[in-house]
């Protein structure tokens, strides 16, 4: 009798699973043929219709670094630096620790004089903003995981081997302290999420009010990189990379 309830369990789940499986797995491989076709339509310059394909993975809900990439790579090729920046952006926190990525994005730079956005205070201190350029916001989530499971395994040991509990409550509170500062940094990295922003527009006018009689503060290039601090209507209050904030319509720009 047990075997008969266990075979029906068994037959119910391959009949409400495999429909689940099936859709996945088709969906997948939708996704490698998007994503095969858009490199091919890359290999043949036809760099508009590259991208079409692309943003048809991305409205099936898929994103990658690799597609950010080809992305940007195409939006280069197609003549909109603006856009392309904005992808390589989106690729670096995908894939923070890329080298191609970071390179690219520096010879666009270095090619139409775009400004990157600094960060300020501590977060401009080399080794912590290398440190957040070499890993995203997930990666430095789990590294802080790892720290703070092993600060208790420390602290276990302290409890556990006495003999060696000041050398293992030492090593425990300095993996506390590692891990404290980590949870720092994946704060900071959150918080920039729907903040940052590149300028997409050739020429753009920085203006001291939210509206188009306002006087204009300063000009920005297509490809800054500013950080939003304020949104109304249809305008944003943005800050770039010398500290100067201004109004610019949010149709001159695109957040990363």
């Amino acid at each position: 009798m047990r075997s008969v309830k266990y075979a029906i369990c068994v037959v119910f789940t391959v009949m409400f699973c495999a429909p689940v499986i099936s859709g996945w797995a088709e969906s997948v491989s939708s996704v490698d043929d998007l994503f095969a076709e858009g490199n091919a339509l890359y290999e043949k310059a036809e760099y508009a219709k590259a991208i079409e394909t692309y943003e048809k993975i991305l409205s099936m809900g898929y994103e990658s670094g690799a597609l950010y990439f080809n992305m940007a790579n195409a939006y280069f090729r197609a003549g909109n630096k603006g856009k392309a920046i904005v992808n390589y952006k989106r690729a670096e926190k995908l894939i923070p620790s890329d080298s191609d990525v970071a390179a690219n994005e520096r010879f666009i730079r270095s090619k139409i004089g775009a400004t990157g956005m600094p960060d300020d205070g501590v977060w401009s201190w080399g080794p912590i903003r290398r440190y957040c350029a070499a890993f995203s916001a997930d990666e430095v989530l789990k590294i802080f995981s790892g720290l703070f499971i092993a600060a208790i395994i420390m602290l276990a040991g302290a409890i556990v081997f006495r003999v060696y509990w000041r050398y293992l409550i030492g090593v425990s509170a300095l993996l506390f302290l590692f891990a404290g500062i980590d949870l720092a940094i994946a704060a900071h990295q959150i918080s920039l999420v729907g903040k940052e922003a590149v300028i997409t527009s050739a020429e753009v006018e920085a203006k001291y009010g939210p509206f188009p009689t306002a006087t204009v503060f300063f000009q920005l290039r297509e490809g800054a990189t500013v950080r939003i601090v304020q949104e109304k209507d249809d305008w944003c209050k943005v800050k770039r990379s010398d500290g100067k904030s201004g109004w610019v319509t949010a149709k001159d720009l695109e957040k990363i």
